[in-house]
């Protein structure tokens, strides 16, 4: 994307560039970006493209959870007041980083992609029943079956590592699927029906979790949300 952006002029270090998440992974709990964002709408908008913007790797270790004010003149630009990425030079030029901000850029990007690949929207596909959940590591794709079960698909991830918070009954399905090489290497290796979204969610999680909740399509509606 920041390619388009910068009409493929743009030089990419393999051993510098990075990505950064404008609203942060983590933001303190009294700070600007947890007045401005309800717990939902971080869920929704952290990992889409709206919100990530190229860095060079030295930069991406400082700041990261200031307020965007400050973290925008302290982390993502360089001292001339600029940076060599397109997409964070869009970003430098906005006052505040908001949900409606972030949302009119989701769509302003997206219809680059469509531009440049250009893409056309099939009015005859069918819904398509594929729900993901990302964090921690683990990033997964999945469907809701008719009876309630949940089957998460071959090439999914799970977290490393387990918190000091999850069920035990998880911790220790997440040991049988290792053992018996459903996961392996931390991927799902063939499609495995969990017997709730939930269960399901908290093994690529790896922690507890309601994975009504947390399953959402890719317009940000949760299981839960589609009355499902």
């Amino acid at each position: 994307m920041d390619d388009f952006c910068s009409d493929r002029g743009a030089l990419y270090d393999d051993q510098l560039f990075t990505i950064e998440h404008v609203l942060p992974q983590n933001p303190a709990e009294d700070s600007e970006w947890t007045r401005q964002w309800t717990g939902d709408q971080r869920k929704l908008w952290l990992n889409r493209i709206a919100n990530l913007v190229p860095l060079t790797r030295q930069r991406n270790s400082s700041a990261q959870n200031f307020n965007f004010t400050i973290k925008k003149k302290e982390y993502f630009q360089s001292k001339n007041g600029t940076s060599s990425y397109s997409l964070t030079t869009q970003v430098l030029s906005v006052d505040q980083w908001t949900p409606k901000i972030v949302e009119k850029r989701q769509k302003e990007l997206l219809n680059q992609f469509i531009e440049k690949w250009d893409l056309k929207e099939d009015k005859n596909a069918a819904d398509d029943p594929d729900f993901m959940v990302a964090g921690r590591g683990g990033d997964a794709v999945g469907y809701l079956q008719d009876d309630g079960k949940f089957v998460v698909k071959k090439g999914s991830r799970i977290a490393a590592t387990t918190t000091s918070g999850s069920p035990k009954n998880y911790i220790d399905l997440r040991d049988k699927l290792l053992k018996e090489g459903v996961i392996s290497e931390n991927q799902f290796v063939q499609d495995y029906i969990f017997e709730s979204p939930s269960a399901a969610a908290a093994i690529v999680l790896g922690r507890s979790s309601n994975g009504r909740k947390e399953w959402t399509k890719l317009d940000g509606r949760s299981i839960m949300k589609m009355g499902k």
